[in-house]
This record gives C-alpha cells, structure tokens and sequence, in this order.
C-alpha cells in the first residue's frame, strides 16, 4: 500500500513538473506594428535603463542562483520581445534608491510602480498590468476586522518611499508611520513586536510568511488600496511610454494567465495556496489513510513498547526544561553583557544590515539605535576603506574563515571620522551558512590622533631646524655684507636672531599648533608697547595663526619695527604706528602697517637688506605679497597671505 502511495506521489510531482514546462512555452511574444518615428527613436536610444530593488516577491526578487525572477522580469522580457527595445537593469539596494535615481534621471524605467501624483511629476505611467490588494498583517492575537481607522495609537510599518506610504502620509497624518526598508524587515518587524502591523500587498506578505516561517502573523484587516501595478518611465521621452503601452497591449490573454499562474498564488478566504499544492495535498491525505489503517494494526504490538518510550521521553522533557532554563540565563546574562558593554556591540545579518546594536556604539557614532537598524555597516564605513572590508566580509560568507579583525574609519553622523578596530566573529547554520555576524568595534580615535600629531610634530621639528639653521646662516651673511660697522652688524643680526627665538618659544609653548596673531604682534613690539602704549594702535580679531606662518610674519614686523625705531614713526616723540588686520573667508590674512607723524618719508633710492628680507619670507616662503608705498606722513605695508595650515592646525584634525 505503501508503494502505491509513494507512485501516486511521482505522478503528481511529474504532472506539476510539467505543466511548469508548459507555463514556460506559452511565453511567446507578439511583435508590434511601430511606426517610423518610433523605430528612429529606438535606434537612437539603443539601450533603455531599468532601476529595480530585487526585494518584492512574487514581483522582483532574486532566486536561488542569484539571478533576477519574478513577475515583472517576465512581462518586461516579452516587452523586450514585442518592441525590440533593448532593456539593462540597474539595480539598488531600496526602493527609495530606485526613485531617487529615477528622479535624477540615471535610470529611465521603473518596471514595477504604482502611479500617484507625487510621482507623474518626474514619471510616466503605462496602464496596469497586474492588480493585487494591500492587506493590514498582524499577529494571531488581533482581531481580523481592523481597518486604516482603527490604527491611530499603532505602530504602523510601510515600506519607505512606497504608494502605500505615500497615500498614508496624505490622508492619514496622524497614523505613526514607521519606514522600512523592505517588506521582509516589515513582517519580522511585527512577529518580533517591533512594529504592531505592517501594510503590504498580500502576495508579497504571503510569500515572506511561508518563506520566514512567521506562522504568528495573518490578515487582520482590509484596506481600499490596491497596487496597481505600471511601467514607468521618464517624464521627458513621452515616446517610450507609447511604445511601452502598444508593447503592454500586444501580450495576449495567454500570456498573462500564464505569468499569473507562474507566480502567484491563489487566493481563498486571506490564505495563499498553489494549484499544484492542492493535488498533492489530496495525495498525501490518502497517503495517510492507508498509514492509519497500518498503524491500527500494529497499534496493540505496540502498546508496552509506547509506554517504556513515554517514560524515557518524560525524562527528556525534564532534562530539555533544565537546559531551556540555563538557556534562557544565559541569554539574559549575554543581553546585559551586550547593552551594558564597554565597547561597541552590533549583531548584523548576512547582508550586513544591522540587527541588534547597544548604546555605545550609539554613542561613537552619534545614531540612535533605530536610525542604525535601518542600514547597514557598508553605508557607515569611510569610503576609502571599504574594499578592503568588503574583502574580509565575503571571505566571511564563502566560508574561508570564521572571523576577522581589521583597523578601519567610520564615518560620524556629523560628518566626522571614527578611528576604530573592529573584530567580527560569524554565526553559522547546520549548512555551513552565515545566520548572523557579531561585531566589537573599540574607538581608537584619540590614538590615532596622537601618532599622528606625534609624527607630525616630529617632521614639523626637523624642518624647524633646518630651516632655521639656515635663515641663521643667511641672516648672519646678509647682514654682514650690508653692515659698515662691527656695532652696526650685532644690533641687527641680534635684533633679527631674538625675533626668531621669540616665535619658536611662543610656538613650542603652544606645542606647535599655532601662536595667536595679538600674542605674536606683542612679542615684537613689546618693549615699544610698554614705553609709549598709546603710540602703537594695534586692531585685529584673535587669529591663531598657524605654526608655518608665524616665524616669517614675526620676523617681516621685527623688520618693519626696526625701522620705524631708527627712520620712521618710533624714531620721535610724535609718531604714532596704526596696526591692524582682517581675516577673508577661511584662509586669506590681510595685514596693514601704517606710519604716521614721524620724519618726512622719501622714495628710497636702493633696496635694502630688510625689504628683500620681507619680501623672502611673504612673497616666497609664504606664497603672498608685500606692498611698500613712501606717502610723506609715514610708511605704509600692506601684506597678503595665504595661512598655510598643517594637518595639527586643520580644523578636521
């Protein structure tokens, strides 16, 4: 009898395999008459560019061998087929993606969509080729009669970026909205409690149900909304959408019938079921008949042999409540080891999307914990240091290693940059599979901060001294060739080395990462500033200037302070000096010297040792300019300079 059962079983498995076959034969497509404007357009545009999210079952999805199916596939390949369009997918990870591109137009077809006005703004809208209902899934212990009224006070799922979403948003504001990124994050969303419904269209709900294995979720209500379901293409080539309807109208009654009964399951009283399904089911419950009838026969035989066996099993069940107790400990005690963790924690499934993360990495990264659940580490991770990750993390799934720990940059929710070494350990099923991946990332940023001020400082120090060294040598040639007297060559070549001296103090004070612009003008002119203080008009901001800057500025206003000391405004009792400056956007630093009430200035006739030396150190070590005019009231410079900022001083340090 047995045998019997197990023939019948073949057959129908044969007679199922079959008509699939036969489902794939009648997807025959049916040319279309185009007219000649049509056919040029299609020759001018040789491609046609399809944006799609995979992630809509029965409609758009990936298969088992990583290939695009689905309902929409189907119908866009005997478009393919009817029009001669050439059609090339671009596919994204969501569907806010999907319109995002659609509406910056890097995309030029959207093969699954449902038209709303927020929409024909950017698209345009084949008739529908497919209906299906939107359905409000619960869990089993809701009642089946909710509507969209009776909503207010849930916690409502919808796929972001959805007509569903779209259509809530207008005509109910006061639902609390929760966006997801798929349907499949929407329904485990509701069995685990995270969300109290989800609106999703009933295929796609059904399909996930089965394929997740939510057997806590139903239908608990209606809704008028329906996704009828459109191609839509760009607003602006009006002529492809033409072309698409004749295509759309050219696929025969057949065609679609056989599409329909590929995909989609049959509806009966809010439960899905195949055709096929249903024969074999009838099939197995004969089956069981004969198997009952056996098993009434050997029923008595069996009776000593059942009691010994419940026994045992009583036993087991003893044993299975003590492990399911130390079990669930356990997993209390991993739960506050996890939230209460010193360092970050995230779970993240085998995509990469992030499940479970506690406070702290909340904290490094300046998310809330829902914010991170609804992406994954990919969009998180410094742009540059994404290959290599990514690397890691497909050995990961392939199997060749079981973990991994890499240094690495997160990007900040401010924009900013999180040094961190992350380690990875995966999770796997009986198969081998990766189910889950649990990762610790420890903030390393203040170390790596310090190796690199520390080296910088470090290069900053050797290309001090050497610098100096040599403006030393310089200043000591340059002064001696322009000095007539032995007295003459100390006060200048002493007055010139002090200023430098000055500015490396105030920079290794500050430990090289800048001297405010007041703090520098006060060494130079300082003995000035105490013995005639209303002489000297010092304006300007609190600049802090960069340590690259600050010894050739230094040095330019020692010269010009020396000067004015011997020739100039300093040079009387009378004479005053005007100092001030102004800093243009974030980098140009305007400086102006300003004489007054001292000798008669006259045009020099030849040009001195100080003005090359100014001009050396703003025009060429600085990048900048130096303007010396000679009005008769008193001296004027003007400077211009570009602060020449080092990774220390950098505002993203």
């Amino acid at each position: 009898m047995l045998l019997v059962v197990m023939v019948l079983l073949a057959i129908v498995v044969g007679v199922v395999n079959g008509q699939d076959e036969g489902e794939e034969g009648e997807l025959a497509g049916v040319g279309v008459e185009l007219t000649m404007e049509e056919k040029a357009w299609i020759k001018e545009h040789p491609v046609i560019k399809v944006g799609a999210a995979p992630d809509w079952p029965p409609f758009l999805f990936f298969d088992q061998r990583g290939e695009v199916v689905g309902v929409a596939e189907d119908y866009m390949n005997l478009l393919e087929k009817n029009t001669g369009l050439k059609f090339e997918q671009v596919l994204y990870n969501t569907w806010a993606e999907v319109l995002a591109a659609a509406q910056k137009r890097d995309i030029d077809v959207i093969a699954t969509i449902n038209e709303n006005a927020r929409r024909s703004r950017y698209l345009y809208f084949t008739e529908s080729y497919f209906t299906v209902e939107v359905a409000i899934i619960g869990t089993s212990e809701m009642r089946e009669d909710l509507s969209l009224e009776d909503l207010d006070g849930l916690r409502v799922a919808v796929v972001e970026g959805s007509a569903v979403s779209d259509y809530l948003e207008d005509r109910y504001p006061e639902l609390n909205l929760i966006g997801v990124m798929d349907d499949k994050s929407g329904l485990e969303g509701v069995a685990f409690h995270k969300y109290d419904v989800f609106l999703g269209d009933l295929a796609s709900s059904s399909y996930y149900i089965e394929e997740l294995a939510l057997p806590k979720l139903r239908v608990v209500g209606r809704t008028p909304l329906e996704y009828k379901i459109r191609v839509g293409s760009r607003r602006d080539w009006h002529i492809l959408n033409v072309i698409l309807n004749r295509g759309l109208k050219a696929i025969t009654p057949e065609e679609r019938a056989s599409i329909e009964r590929k995909w989609i399951n049959l509806q009966v009283g809010g439960v899905y079921i195949w055709p096929q399904l249903l024969l074999i089911i009838v099939c197995v419950i004969v089956g069981l008949v004969v198997i009952v009838v056996s098993v009434l026969v050997w029923n008595r035989m069996l009776r000593q042999k059942v009691s010994a066996r419940t026994e045992e099993l009583r036993k087991e069940l003893e044993q299975h409540k003590r492990t399911e107790i130390a079990l669930r400990e356990s997993e209390e005690h991993f739960r506050r080891y996890f939230e209460l963790g010193i360092v970050g924690m995230a779970m993240t499934d085998e995509q990469g999307r992030f499940m479970e993360v506690n406070d702290e990495l909340c904290r490094m990264l300046g998310y809330d914990a829902e914010q991170l659940k609804q992406t994954s580490w990919v969009s998180i991770t410094f742009p540059d240091d994404l290959p290599d990750s990514m690397e890691s993390f497909r050995g990961l799934l392939k199997g060749d290693r079981d973990g991994f720990t890499v240094d690495k940059r997160y990007v900040h929710r401010d924009g900013g940059m999180l040094y961190a070494i992350t380690s990875v350990r995966a999770l796997r099923r009986t198969d081998g599979s990766v189910s889950q991946m649990v990762a610790l990332i420890q903030d390393i940023t203040e170390r790596k901060r310090t190796e690199i001020r520390q080296k910088t400082m470090m290069q900053e120090l050797d290309h001090r001294v050497k610098n100096n060294l040599a403006e030393v040598l310089a200043l000591a040639e340059h002064t001696l060739n322009r000095s007539t007297s032995l007295a003459g060559f100390r006060d200048s070549f002493l007055g010139r080395v002090r200023a430098m001296a000055k500015t490396h103090e105030a920079l290794a004070a500050s430990k090289w990462e800048g001297v405010d612009l007041h703090k520098l003008v006060n060494l130079v002119l300082g003995a000035h500033c105490r013995h005639g203080a209303d002489r000297i008009m010092i304006e300007g901001e609190h600049l802090v200037l960069p340590s690259r800057t600050c010894s050739p500025l230094c040095m330019t206003l020692n010269e010009l302070s020396a000067n004015a000391a011997k020739y100039g405004a300093l040079s009387n009792d009378e004479g005053k000096i005007h100092l001030n400056w102004e800093l243009v956007g974030e980098e140009e630093l305007k400086v102006k010297w300003r004489e007054s009430g001292g000798p008669e200035v006259k045009q020099p006739t030849r040009v001195g040792l100080g003005t090359k030396l100014m001009r050396g150190l703003i025009e060429y070590e600085l990048q900048g300019s130096l303007e010396l005019t000679y009005p008769a009231e008193g001296l004027v410079c003007e400077i211009e300079i570009k602060l020449a900022h080092d990774y220390l001083t950098s505002k993203h340090d």
